[in-house]
């Protein structure tokens, strides 16, 4: 069993230490829609809490972090219920999508999976670091782009070249995985 400090995760985890996404639902026992008590109940672990707040004219709802940030989630201003679920690639189980293993599983392989059941928003101003399949409530994000990193490290010193081989293999994959529900984006 995993333990975040002293809070075990046995409550949280199936028997594989897998949880698979249902898209406009949730992850487990942790769904989107559900008050703040209840989902801290169902991960099972004390939040570090940040209350609403606006920083340089941008308003940002109450957030919940648990577990180091691994999971990060984010409550509707006016209802009070969960609207929108981080995972990090450092949570402490597997994240599937349909079967498939969302961190261990390249950045291309994860888009064609789910362009197979729902569509890619085309237009979004951070294509290639984050891919948003509103029709599914997913989006995945990274933090770079392989392809620009393979571009920078032909004029790199060879000083830099050993980062920025493992940042080009970290970019391989997802940092995050998220899941919101119906007509979070297009508000």
């Amino acid at each position: 069993m995993f333990k975040q400090g002293n809070f075990p995760l046995n409550n949280l985890l199936t028997p594989m230490n897998e949880l698979e996404i249902i898209p406009f639902n949730g992850v487990g026992k942790i769904k989107l829609g559900m008050n703040q008590n209840d989902l801290r109940a169902a991960v099972g672990s004390p939040p570090d809490n940040i209350p609403a707040h606006t920083n340089s004219g941008i308003e940002f709802p109450e957030s919940d972090y648990f577990l180091e940030s691994a999971i990060q989630v984010t409550y509707d201003p006016t209802t009070g219920l969960v609207d929108w679920i981080g995972f990090n690639d450092n949570i402490p189980f597997k994240l599937l999508f349909n079967g498939v293993d969302l961190f261990d599983t390249e950045v291309n392989e994860v888009v064609a999976h789910s362009k197979r059941r729902g569509k890619l928003d085309e237009n979004d101003s951070e294509l290639g670091y984050s891919f948003n399949f509103p029709e599914l409530g997913i989006c995945f994000w990274r933090e770079s782009i392989t392809e620009d990193l393979l571009s920078e490290l032909e004029d790199a010193d060879e000083n830099d070249k050993e980062w920025m081989l493992e940042d080009i293999e970290n970019s391989k994959h997802f940092q995050q995985v998220s899941i919101f529900r119906e007509g979070y984006w297009s508000e």
